[in-house]
Order: structure tokens, then C-alpha cells, then sequence
């Protein structure tokens, strides 16, 4: 049996990505129940935006999480570069955890991704910019392509994710460097 690095820091990396990742597939599916069950001219001016802005911010501080779990569970020090690596593992895995999330909340909600579609289409209608003819190639297009659109989405998400983490990762490093005297060799 080989011995276990205990600067590993993958354990880290797994907590906080399931944290963070189960908090923002939730904080995603509720603000997507809160733009189906309102009304398009009021979601118009986007709370859900705003929501959705404070979300994503506060998954960004899942490898923030990663890195503080690190150094204090192995009582070390690490460099701004390995908070960098343990931030965008992180961010990336919370990108992929919520999106299969979603894709198991279609089988206990079959009709949320339809639903959704339709309120963003109605909301597009609403700001009146388009003809009647471009708002039915645009409702048709997302209908028959929602798939790859959704894919796209949480290629789009996991990336800023990943970045965002990867920042707060360097900046997890800096503030929880952890005590120099107490190096782990």
C-alpha cells in the first residue's frame, strides 16, 4: 500500500466542490421557479439577474473554502499557484456537480427546462424589440435546439466558474497561508 500524500489536496477540492455545488444547483433551481411563476413583465426588469449575479458570486467562493480546508487539514503552507490550481479544480467541478444536478431535477420536474424556455421567450416579447416573425424563428430555434443551447450554458458557467474560483483560490492562499513553523514534509 502506498502511502498517502498529505499535501494532497483533492479531499479539499471534493468537499467544497460538493458544497458549493449542491448551494448553487439549489440557489439556480429556485430562481428558475422564480422567473417561471412571475409574470414576464415583471421579471422584465431581471431580479433574476440579479439573483443569478449573487449566485454565481457566491460559488465563487467555494475554492476560497478548498483552500482554507487544506491548510488547516494538513496544517501547511501553499503558494499562490497551487491556491490557483485547488481554486479552478474547484470552480470547475461545482460547474459540472450543478450541471448534472439539473439534469436530475428534469426527471422529477419533466416540464422546468420547457417552462423556463417559454417565460424567457414571453420576456423576450415583452421588451417588444423584435417582429412577430423574428420572436417565432427565435421561440422555435430554442425549442428545437434547448439542448445544445443548455450545454453551451454550462460550458459558458463552468468556465466563469473555474476563473472565478481560480481568483479566489490565489486569494484563499494569501490570507490562509497557514502557520510557516508548521510545515508538513
Amino acid at each position: 500500500m502506498e502511502p498517502v500524500d498529505q499535501n494532497s489536496y483533492w479531499s479539499s477540492v471534493i468537499l467544497a466542490s460538493l458544497i458549493f455545488g449542491v448551494v448553487y444547483f439549489a440557489l439556480t433551481i429556485g430562481t428558475g421557479y422564480y422567473v417561471i411563476n412571475h409574470q414576464p413583465a415583471s421579471v422584465a426588469m431581471s431580479p433574476s439577474s440579479i439573483i443569478g449575479t449573487v449566485v454565481c458570486l457566491f460559488a465563487g467562493f467555494g475554492g476560497m473554502l478548498a483552500v482554507w480546508h487544506h491548510v488547516n487539514e494538513y496544517e501547511v503552507t501553499i503558494q499562490m499557484g497551487r491556491g490557483a490550481v485547488i481554486g479552478i479544480i474547484t470552480g470547475l467541478l461545482i460547474g459540472v456537480i450543478s450541471f448534472v444536478l439539473v439534469h436530475l431535477w428534469e426527471y422529477i420536474d419533466p416540464n422546468y427546462t420547457s417552462r423556463l424556455m417559454d417565460v424567457q421567450i414571453a420576456i423576450m416579447n415583452s421588451k417588444g424589440n423584435m417582429t412577430a416573425e423574428q420572436q417565432q424563428k427565435m421561440a422555435d430555434m430554442m425549442h428545437n435546439r434547448g439542448g445544445m443551447f443548455q450545454v453551451l450554458g454550462a460550458l459558458f458557467t463552468t468556465i466563469g466558474l473555474g476563473i472565478l474560483n481560480l481568483i479566489t483560490g490565489i486569494i484563499g492562499a494569501k490570507i490562509f497561508k497557514g502557520d510557516e513553523a508548521a510545515i508538513v514534509e
